[in-house]
């Protein structure tokens, strides 16, 4: 494992993502969510009775196998350090129908909400390590996730957003991303159950909605160095995002009051 892990930083640093393929073994994945099935959701996709999201499950024992794993654990030790932590693991559902998609961005956009004071100088980002992993088949036609190689060479611009779920996102914009998929390409990372995708957190991703009647959950589970906390960046951040929402949702109802725009139907049929 160790020149094999060796090889996987030598990538990680040239590509900026690695993937693996069984990380995990599919019976572990079906155990995994079998035990989702019975688990309350805090997150529902909008407008639905539909888990989104679990929370944070990194301290949930029934998750161990997922942040004991010897090859990931291996591999975050020789990136980040013998001192590395895992700071979430998080599991998203992109339902069946209806799973909704990802904007196109790179973690380091959102450091300030999950690791605020971990930025303190233009090298920090390498702190930071994500894996991803599939506990179902991964495919084009279900919303797999999408990424722009070698994007970690570059730090990019942003624009706010509101997500499907009314939460607060920061996106590539378009512009740029025409730019950089030209200059670098696309790549759908299609996967089995149990396989890995371990990147770099300026490579940029995103993924499509899940039209499709499979299932798509995933794991997200980042790493990182430990750092000193910074609560006045947090409140701040915090503070931008929530009233970012606020604005552009008043903004929302103030342009449906002014004026029904349905009624354009009835002008046109």
């Amino acid at each position: 494992m160790k020149n094999m892990n060796k090889n996987v930083l030598e990538v990680l640093q040239r590509e900026g993502y690695f993937f693996k393929e069984s990380a995990i073994s599919e019976i572990e994945c079906l155990r995994i969510k079998d035990y989702l099935e019975n688990k309350e959701s805090p997150a529902k996709i909008p407008f639905s009775k539909v888990a989104w999201g679990y929370g944070n499950l990194i301290e949930d024992e029934n998750l161990k196998s997922v942040y004991e794993n010897p090859y990931i654990v291996d591999i975050c030790r020789r990136a980040l350090g013998d001192d590395f932590e895992f700071n979430h693991l998080m599991i998203n559902n992109k339902a069946p129908w209806i799973g909704p998609s990802v904007e196109w961005h790179q973690e380091t956009f959102n450091v300030d909400t999950y690791a605020p004071g971990a930025i303190v100088n233009d090298e920090s980002w390498k702190n930071f390590l994500q894996c991803y992993i599939a506990l179902d088949e991964h495919t084009i036609e279900n919303g797999c996730l999408k990424i722009i190689p070698s994007t970690h060479k570059e730090e990019l611009p942003h624009e706010d957003m509101v997500n499907e779920n009314f939460g607060h996102k920061r996106r590539v914009p378009c512009d740029v991303m025409t730019e950089i998929y030209n200059k670098y390409g696309l790549k759908n990372i299609t996967m089995n159950p149990g396989d890995a995708l371990i990147f770099n957190h300026r490579i940029v991703h995103g993924s499509s909605s899940n039209t499709s009647p499979k299932e798509r959950k995933g794991i997200v589970l980042q790493a990182r160095t430990p750092f000193v906390r910074n609560e006045e960046v947090f409140a701040n951040e915090t503070s931008h995002r929530t009233n970012f929402v606020i604005e552009a949702m008043e903004q929302k109802v103030k342009g449906l009051k002014q004026k029904n725009k349905y009624t354009n139907f009835a002008e046109k049929c």
